[in-house]
């Protein structure tokens, strides 16, 4: 895969040199000038058989709100790239996915292992700057971490303070290590859901709100692991 981004030069050029069974990956295409947005749209027009994948991190710049191509974007670039589009939800609307993309930041470095808290705490932020923020959060916390388990006191404050003063904080590895896939993934959501009610005081419109979830979701996910809180609804 050859990645590229506003800053890597002729990306039309690149497009056309490119391996005609590879992908071209063109991260933050919004952030392309109009006379960049004009070489690789001709690039395009010539035809290639190369893979192009076009990535925003800003919905905005490539559309407006009438779903047609923004201002940023020349509509000859447009046509081009919007054959199929794919609409990633921000990362608080896809926790469960946390824990995974957690581990994926720690590749390539030292063997280390998560303790339960951290990974709560890591799962309850909002992550406005999505994948980026939790690989930047996690690979901190991993170079900060004095053992091969990271903690919570490894976190940032503003991400350590997410996981609540009325939960033990456990420094031993995770419980998570040797269970399958989806096991592991649904214990989490089981504490998740229980931690959201827990500080909402039972009321699960503000746990949904903390979850970054809807009301009838929430209740599905409730009823899906036997959580029964009587305090409030």
């Amino acid at each position: 895969m050859l990645r590229a981004n506003a800053t890597s030069g002729d990306l039309g050029a690149q497009i056309c040199a490119a391996d005609p069974n590879s992908t071209v990956l063109l991260d933050g295409v919004g952030l392309l000038d109009g006379p960049a947005q004009t070489r690789l749209a001709s690039a395009l027009a010539k035809g290639t058989h190369a893979r192009v994948i076009a990535t925003t991190c800003d919905p905005g710049s490539v559309l407006d709100g009438r779903g047609l191509p923004a201002a940023r974007i020349l509509p000859e670039l447009y046509c081009h790239l919007a054959v199929v589009e794919v609409t990633v939800p921000p990362l608080r609307e896809r926790r469960a996915d946390i824990p995974l993309l957690a581990a994926r930041a720690l590749g390539g470095g030292p063997s280390r292992a998560f303790a339960d808290d951290t990974l709560l705490a890591l799962t309850t932020r909002d992550y406005p700057g999505n994948v980026r923020e939790l690989f930047l959060v996690v690979r901190r916390a991993a170079a900060m971490a004095t053992s091969a388990t990271i903690t919570v006191h490894d976190l940032p404050d503003d991400v350590s303070e997410l996981g609540g003063s009325s939960f033990p904080r456990s420094e031993g590895p995770s419980s998570y290590e040797g269970l399958p896939l989806k096991d592991a993934i649904a214990r989490l959501e089981k504490e998740l859901l229980t931690r959201a009610l827990h500080r909402a005081e039972g009321n699960r419109t503000a746990a949904a709100r903390i979850l970054g979830i809807a009301r009838p979701q929430l209740y599905v996910k409730l009823e899906e692991h036997r959580i029964v809180d009587r305090r409030k609804s």
